[in-house]
Formats: C-alpha cells, sequence, structure tokens
C-alpha cells in the first residue's frame, strides 16, 4: 500500500457498473479506517445514475493534503482521463 502514503496525485479506478462502484467505494472506505495514522482521502463514486450535483465533485480541487480517489465505470474512461488529469 505504498500508493496510500505517496504526496502527490489522485488516484482514478475503473469498475463496471455502479454496483461494483458503491461496493469499491465502501472497501476503499472500511479498509482506511483500518490503517494507522492513513492519510485523508476523499472517495468519490461517479456514474450515470448519481445526480449532478454529486457528479460535480470530482472536478473540484481537493483541499491540501486531501488525496481524491475516483471511482469510475470503464464507459467514463475517455471523457474522464483528459478532464481529471489535465485540468
Amino acid at each position: 500500500m505504498t500508493w496510500l502514503f505517496a504526496f502527490l496525485g489522485d488516484l482514478l479506478i475503473f469498475m463496471p457498473g455502479q454496483e461494483d462502484i458503491e461496493v469499491t467505494c465502501e472497501v476503499l472506505a472500511e479498509r482506511l479506517a483500518e490503517i494507522d495514522n492513513a492519510p485523508e482521502l476523499a472517495i468519490l463514486p461517479i456514474y450515470s445514475q448519481l445526480p449532478s450535483d454529486l457528479q460535480a465533485k470530482i472536478f473540484q480541487r481537493s483541499p491540501e493534503g486531501i488525496r481524491k480517489c475516483v471511482v469510475a465505470t470503464n464507459i467514463a474512461e475517455t471523457s474522464l482521463t483528459g478532464k481529471f488529469f489535465f485540468s
């Protein structure tokens, strides 16, 4: 889990569908809670049925010291990678 303690960069995880995204977000949160002194990680799901205000959170800048972990469908890959990594 050395990626967890890196100081820069956000994470982008692709999953096949909404249920997989929701489960992945839950498991990530549970596992982080088990780690002593784990750095803060904003776990943000995105899929088509998610309300647009929650979808917009992935494009907002994270507060200092908090990395984003966006969990998305692989259908979103083309549209997300440009905005997510190059904005």
